[in-house]
């Protein structure tokens, strides 16, 4: 059973992925989820704090796989499952679609960008642990430039993609 915090919060990622963040107003998220105006300030705050929510709640399944790279062993493998998962990505579900919104509007948000800033330092970490900084850096880069090309459509040849990765951490192939 949906409570009615979670069910404005689905609300108000359903109207960013659709609509755009700014079109995410407490009055088109209340319409949305079926409550009335008030009831969204009382269950999540400002305006603010409910996009903010609504667009990390959103991307955390793609924060939770970099995070995975710290579990695997043979992190080629894991960056090579995390390429072709990129690469199969719909530019138009709504999970791409808040993250890249999360994306845009973190320039705009200091809160947003921490948050985000935070999850990409965590990524490096991760990474660092298999090769160096340097590496780790270009690394992370790399997937973020893929998820952007991703946004506008891009395809991405996983093929090319995946051995040139390898390369850069000195990986031997894994099947």
């Amino acid at each position: 059973m949906s409570t009615t915090r979670s069910r404005i919060v689905a609300a108000a990622q359903q109207v960013i992925a659709s609509d755009g963040w700014g079109a995410a107003t407490t009055r088109r998220i209340a319409e949305a989820a079926e409550v009335k105006p008030g009831v969204v300030h009382y269950h999540v705050g400002n305006i603010d704090e409910l996009r903010r929510e609504a667009v990390l709640g959103g991307v955390t399944a793609y924060f939770d796989e970099l995070r995975r790279l710290s579990e695997e062993e043979d992190v080629g493998h894991q960056l090579a499952t995390m390429i072709r998962s990129i690469a199969s990505t719909d530019a138009t579900s709504q999970e791409a679609l808040l993250l890249y919104a999360s994306l845009s509007a973190a320039a705009h948000d200091n809160a947003l960008r921490d948050a985000i800033n935070a999850q990409i330092a965590e990524l490096r970490q991760v990474l660092t642990a298999h090769t160096d900084t340097g590496r780790a850096q270009l690394i992370a880069a790399a997937l973020d430039g893929l998820i952007m090309q991703r946004a506008f459509g891009i395809d991405i040849d996983e093929d090319a993609l995946i051995p040139a990765v390898r390369r850069i951490l000195d990986v031997s192939p894994a099947g």
